[in-house]
């Protein structure tokens, strides 16, 4: 069986709205670029012990939050490594 975008399963989470991950998107700021994340919603075809298989809500393109060490809002400035 062939998915299409696997992510590993500790970049979901889930609100009152469903699953979702965290996706970093880039703004263009007079001194420089800085980087935010939104909520994606995603829907998930499967998982196992370690990756979850999305449907939709993300692209291959999308770079996925994995491993943040406080609590993500909309539009919370992160660095990116």
């Amino acid at each position: 069986m062939s998915y299409g975008i696997l992510i590993p399963n500790a970049a979901v989470a889930q609100d009152d709205k469903g699953e979702f991950a965290w996706v970093l998107y880039e703004k263009e700021k007079p001194l420089g670029n800085e980087f935010y994340v939104r909520r994606a919603y995603i829907n998930i075809d499967d998982s196992d012990n370690s990756k979850t298989a999305v449907l939709s809500g993300i692209s291959m393109d999308d770079s996925i939050v994995v491993g943040y060490n406080r609590n993500l809002s909309e539009e919370t400035r992160v660095i990116q490594d």
